[in-house]
């Protein structure tokens, strides 16, 4: 029940209504609440950006950084199906040493798969793809190329630039802090003395966000 007192479902054993709304309605499934949140994994975080820039031409084969991304230092330290336990990547158990999480004796599992090699090997793993920039086997056959065309025509006004961004990739969740970095930033860049200052603009300020803390909380 609520804490108006609405009741739902009828007090049956089973009763599918009761079950969905105590589901749902459990401070847990809230993730406005700091407690309720946690690390997103490294795979889906990529997998975001990739949809959220229609990205193209998706031939894995042809991308050398894809080859294995297994490499906490090289990548971001986690191979799609090729967890190496029945646990999938991190223990279920996991309590992350020397962090508030810790502290406060919360089980944080998808925190095992953060450190300092791996943080890094993620911010390079992504510019590279944020950047198109990634190495492939046939170098005339581009691949995992992303659409930045509406951020692009942005690319003059830095703060609908980090609106847009805060819509897409960070579920209106973005800091005031890195809204202002992404503004600062973008707006320290030349625009319209060369071609591609504003394809630029975009691309920084896209890796800005896909590198923000709120950007790694499952949204």
């Amino acid at each position: 029940s609520l804490r108006d007192g609405q009741v739902f479902g009828d007090g049956r054993r089973g009763d599918l209504k009761a079950t969905i709304a105590a589901v749902l309605l459990d401070e847990e499934a809230d993730l406005r609440s700091n407690d309720a949140a946690k690390i997103r994994e490294p795979i889906l975080r990529f997998v975001h950006w990739a949809r959220a820039f229609d990205v193209a031409n998706l031939d894995a084969e042809n991308e050398r950084q894809l080859n294995s991304t297994a490499d906490p230092i090289e990548s971001i330290g986690q191979h799609p199906f090729n967890s190496p336990t029945v646990f999938n990547f991190y223990r279920p158990g996991y309590v992350a040493p020397g962090t508030e999480t810790g502290a406060a004796g919360l089980t944080a599992p998808e925190f095992q798969l953060v450190n300092e090699a791996s943080t890094v090997g993620y911010m390079n793993f992504m510019f590279d793809f944020v950047f198109d920039r990634t190495s492939a086997h046939k170098g005339s056959l581009r691949t995992f190329t992303p659409d930045y065309s509406d951020e692009i025509a942005l690319a003059d006004d830095p703060n609908a630039l980090a609106d847009r961004l805060n819509l897409i990739l960070l579920a209106g969740r973005m800091l005031p802090e890195t809204h202002a970095a992404i503004v600062e930033a973008v707006s320290a860049m030349p625009l319209n003395e060369r071609e591609g200052d504003a394809e630029d603009r975009a691309k920084v300020a896209i890796l800005f966000a896909v590198l923000s803390p709120e950007f790694a909380i499952d949204p």
